[in-house]
């Protein structure tokens, strides 16, 4: 299993339920990128983790972190799920599914990416056919 999935196996734990009241949302701040985001909360532990975040598209990493401080900025708060595909290019989807009487409903995050390290990627990248 990649690293990226476990990644999204402790990002489900901190954004569950049980748990999401422990986040501070100053930590959401506009402008804050993912790798600071994911650092914080000890979502990313390792350095090639937080490259990683990084390496995201700038207006993919505001757009995930605005629909995250969204959820967290409700009350009661908005529980998120994260899953990750690999795919071909950096691409977001972003599930709402309302509160009910019985559930205060959910966010679904969907991050679809190469895998880290792609030597595809890398390569296109060395002989200038593809920005870093």
């Amino acid at each position: 299993m990649p690293w990226v999935q476990r990644m999204a196996e402790i990002a489900n734990a901190r954004f569950s339920r049980e748990r999401i009241s422990d986040i501070d949302l100053a930590w959401l701040a506009p402008g804050t990128g993912l790798a600071e985001i994911a650092d914080k909360l000890e979502i990313a532990t390792t350095p090639p983790e937080r490259q990683y975040l990084s390496s995201w598209p700038v207006g993919q990493q505001e757009a995930l972190r605005a629909a995250i401080y969204s959820a967290l900025n409700r009350e009661p708060r908005l529980p998120v799920t994260f899953m990750w595909a690999p795919g071909y290019d950096y691409e977001l989807s972003i599930f709402e599914t309302a509160g009910t009487a019985e559930s205060r409903g959910g966010m679904s995050i969907l991050l679809r990416s190469r895998y880290p390290g792609d030597q595809f990627s890398a390569e296109l990248t060395e002989r200038g056919i593809v920005a870093p």
